[in-house]
Order: C-alpha cells, then sequence, then structure tokens
C-alpha cells in the first residue's frame, strides 16, 4: 500500500514539473507574440504617414488621369461649339494681304491631262467662289453660329455632300462673316472628298489668297490650305505642282500639324 502512494505522489510530482514547464513555454511564447506585435505597431506607425503620403500623391495622379480622359475623349468627339468659338474669333483687322499667292494652274502634257484642263475651266466658269473682303467681315451672328456649326457637324459624320449643301447655304444666307474663310476651306475639303478636284481648287486657292495669312494654331487656315492644295494637285496626278505646293509649306511652316519634313529636299 505505501508503494502504491509513493508511485502516485511521485506521478503528481511528474505532472506538476510537466505542466510548470509547459506554462513556463506558454508564457515565452506569449511573451515573444507580444513583443513582436509590439515591434510591428510601431512600424506600423512609422508606415502611416509614408502611406497618406503615397496615398495622397496617388489621388493626385488619378486627378491627372481623369483631366487627360476627358480632354482626349473631348477631342475624339469634336466639340463643335468650343471649336467654332475660337474659330469665329478670326483677326478683323483692316490689315490689307500684301503677299498674295496667284491662283494655282495646271500644266497639262498629254490627251489625257488636257480633257482634264477643259473640265476644270467649264467648271470654273459654272462655279467660282466669290472673292472675299477681309476688311467687311463682321463676328457671325448666333444663327450664323448655328448654321455653320451645323453644316460643320454633319462634314465631320463624313456627309461630304450634305456638308457642301450646307456650307453653300451658310455663304449665301451669312456673307461676310469672321466664319467665312474656315466656309471656303471646308467647301473645298467636301468638294476634294467627293473627288471633284477643280472645284476644290478653286475653293482652296480663295481660302489662301483672300484672307491674312495665318496658321491653323492662330486662328486661320494658311496652312491647311497650303496643305490641301498639295493633296488635291497630287490627287490629280500633277506632281510638279504638288511638289510645289509641299516646298512652299516647307518654306512658311516647317512646323505644322499636317506634314513632317523629313528627308523633304528643296
Amino acid at each position: 500500500m505505501s508503494k502504491k502512494l509513493f508511485l502516485l505522489f511521485v506521478l503528481v510530482l511528474l505532472s506538476s514539473c510537466a505542466s510548470n514547464q509547459q506554462i513556463n513555454n506558454i508564457n515565452d511564447r506569449l511573451g515573444k507574440i507580444e513583443s513582436a506585435i509590439s515591434k510591428n505597431t510601431s512600424d506600423l506607425n512609422k508606415i502611416k504617414p509614408k502611406v497618406s503620403e503615397v496615398e495622397e500623391k496617388l489621388n493626385i495622379l488619378a486627378k491627372k488621369i481623369n483631366t487627360l480622359e476627358n480632354n482626349t475623349n473631348s477631342t475624339k468627339k469634336v466639340k463643335i461649339s468650343q471649336k467654332t468659338i475660337v474659330e469665329a474669333n478670326l483677326d478683323n483687322n483692316t490689315n490689307d494681304i500684301t503677299s498674295k499667292i496667284p491662283p494655282a494652274s495646271v500644266v497639262f502634257s498629254n490627251e489625257t491631262q488636257e480633257k482634264l484642263e477643259n473640265k476644270q475651266i467649264k467648271e470654273t466658269e459654272e462655279e467660282k467662289p466669290k472673292e472675299a473682303i477681309e476688311s467687311k467681315l463682321q463676328p457671325p451672328s448666333v444663327e450664323a453660329l448655328k448654321s455653320y456649326e451645323n453644316a460643320l457637324a454633319i462634314y465631320m459624320k463624313r456627309d461630304f455632300a450634305g456638308a457642301l449643301d450646307k456650307f453653300l447655304q451658310f455663304l449665301n444666307n451669312y456673307p461676310h462673316t469672321t466664319l467665312e474663310q474656315n466656309a471656303y476651306f471646308w467647301i473645298g475639303n467636301s468638294y476634294y472628298n467627293l473627288n471633284d478636284y477643280g472645284k476644290a481648287l478653286n475653293y482652296f486657292s480663295v481660302c489662301l489668297n483672300n484672307f491674312s495669312k495665318k496658321p491653323t494654331s492662330d486662328g486661320g487656315k494658311t496652312d491647311a490650305c497650303i496643305f490641301m492644295l498639295y493633296k488635291t494637285y497630287k490627287s490629280m496626278g500633277n506632281t510638279q505642282k504638288a511638289y510645289d505646293c509641299l516646298m512652299q509649306l516647307k518654306r512658311e511652316y516647317p512646323v505644322n500639324p499636317y506634314f513632317e519634313f523629313r528627308g523633304v529636299k528643296n
């Protein structure tokens, strides 16, 4: 009996020692965990200001991206009203045009080109654009501006025949406005896209020769007209005239949004 009690006492003692050891181990582990948590909390407190700074920068970048996207979308959609407001503010000074470029004529060398020349002369007699006197141009009325915007919107939809009709109506109904040069330009473009190159030449020539010489970036159409004359002559197969227009564009507007002069020699 005493042996059994002794063994029982020993077992209880051993289990008590084991339990104390386990508790100590657990306490050690808890201490390490608490220490790690404390360190992580300290690190997080140090990182938080940097995270806030990064978030602020990201918000600024997001705003800039949204602004760029809005500008891009506006450009793609072609906001007609904004475009025409800029175009309506063309310089209305009474400056004389001192350096006019004479209307270009096509030189033909064979029978086929001669037929084209006769056709062009006939078309010129049938429909010759009226010469504009820039000193008499006035800002467009509300009705005139709406008429112009409507014509331009039709052109942007690539309905060139419809746009041509509307622009011609605009010139007839609202003459002598500061949008007159623009109307001549878009009429020329409409004829060009309808492959009526003779009439396109007429309107581009008037657009170029009868208004102040200003590039598109300054509210004018001079560089755009020279470029379209180059394209028109090229489409007609008159490479010499096309080359002459290209060189004129290079001389007068070496930097322009229509043609990048790389490898083109005089």
